[in-house]
């Protein structure tokens, strides 16, 4: 949707130009406002206004309708199965399924930390045989533990 700007453009001497310019978003307009008025200083909006829509144009009647073709359906695809944007060597679902078996590692982490610190271990024997930092067996215990 194209949108009309009424912009403020001033270069710094005290005497301001008003002007407008059609773009889609206020970022856009000034913008373009820079690039119509090198050198200036800074471009304020004063207002917006709504253009109305284009007239489609009209649909003209098939001549042949003998040689109209229909689109295809698109097949559906199942959304695990697509790679994932920010790894190329797994899919969606394989980055799905980590998360949830890493969660359930953690889980199982920090129930170990909680049953070796009721058994009287100190914060730095806890990690060491967990293999976690000591400030994480704190701050588990703190957040977890009883």
């Amino acid at each position: 949707m194209i949108k009309a700007y009424k912009l403020r453009v001033s270069y710094g001497d005290g005497k301001p130009i008003e002007t407008t310019i059609n773009a889609k978003n206020g970022q856009a307009a000034q913008d373009a406002a820079i690039k119509q008025f090198p050198g200036v200083r800074s471009v304020y909006v004063l207002g917006v206004e709504t253009l109305p829509e284009p007239e489609p144009p009209p649909e003209l009647p098939i001549q042949r309708p003998d040689l109209v073709v229909q689109p295809k359906a698109k097949p559906r695809v199942d959304p695990r199965k697509q790679p994932h944007p920010l790894f190329t060597d797994v899919t969606r679902g394989e980055v799905s399924d980590m998360i949830a078996r890493s969660d359930v590692h953690r889980y199982k982490q920090i129930q170990h930390v909680i049953t070796l610190y009721g058994k009287g271990l100190t914060h730095r024997q806890i990690a060491a045989q967990v293999g976690i930092g000591r400030t994480t067996v704190g701050t588990w215990l703190k957040q977890y533990g009883s």
